[in-house]
């Protein structure tokens, strides 16, 4: 029997002040999880950010995203569905909600290197904003996950989407 692959992740807060003429305040939470199998790669992660100026605020933003990888045993291919939650209180929609599904490529897997493409197909609705007859709206997804693993305990990595 396999032991169960442990979840990784990290939680950062920060906090950035300033006054003189003015005074700022800016805060934000982070939260991101993850694991990898032999069969999946999942990820979570969580971001709220909020600033404010003279004690009024000018930025309040959170997202929240899940994505996960089946892999298709040695094969390159594989399948993703992602989703997204977004919140900002100053933008047109308060609320969206958008996923996606599709194949993925890797390209490059072995230890310490990750390259990895996908295409799909999903949509977004926006909710809470002037137009709540936009509904939902397709959208197509093009992207890529890299990743270098430095050390057990340290890695750089980068996704991108184009939607």
């Amino acid at each position: 029997m396999h032991p169960t692959p442990k979840w990784k992740g990290g939680f950062d807060v920060g906090l950035a002040g300033a006054s003189g003429n003015s005074e700022t305040l800016n805060t934000r939470l982070a939260l991101a999880i993850g694991r990898e199998t032999a069969k999946m790669d999942t990820k979570f992660d969580a971001m709220y950010a909020r600033a404010s100026e003279n004690g009024r605020a000018s930025k309040s933003r959170g997202e929240a995203n899940a994505n996960n990888d089946w892999k298709f045993g040695e094969s390159p291919w594989g399948f993703f569905a992602r989703g997204r939650f977004e919140f900002d209180e100053f933008t047109n929609y308060r609320l969206r909600l958008s996923g996606f599904v599709g194949p993925s490529y890797t390209v490059y897997r072995p230890e310490p290197l990750l390259l990895r493409f996908r295409a799909g197909l999903g949509g977004a609705s926006e909710f809470k904003g002037p137009d709540p007859a936009r509904g939902f709206r397709p959208e197509a997804l093009a992207g890529f996950d890299t990743r270098w693993t430095i050390s057990p305990r340290q890695s750089v990595f980068a996704s991108f989407d184009y939607l």
